[in-house]
């Protein structure tokens, strides 16, 4: 499927970030406690928050370390393993 105008491609963008937020807000709900690897470091953390914003990093996952509480942003690609 051609993209045609300059608006298409930003509706077809928004619609699939937002499908993206929606997808990944269901798969980790605050609270679901999960292992990332964040740089060198394997992390136990607690989903707090799933950034809505759709213009930039739609999706951004945020996680309170399970040890100190500090909040730390990762990725689905950061996940290790989830509880």
């Amino acid at each position: 499927m051609k993209v045609k105008t300059i608006e298409a491609a930003k509706t077809r963008n928004h619609r699939a970030a937002l499908n993206l937020i929606r997808v990944i807000k269901k798969e980790f709900p605050v609270g679901r406690r999960l292992t990332a690897r964040l740089g060198r470091h394997k992390l136990k953390l607690q989903v707090v928050s799933v950034g809505s914003y759709w213009g930039a990093n739609p999706g951004k996952i945020y996680g309170a370390n399970v040890q100190t509480g500090k909040i730390r942003k990762f990725t689905t690609a950061d996940v290790i393993q989830r509880y």
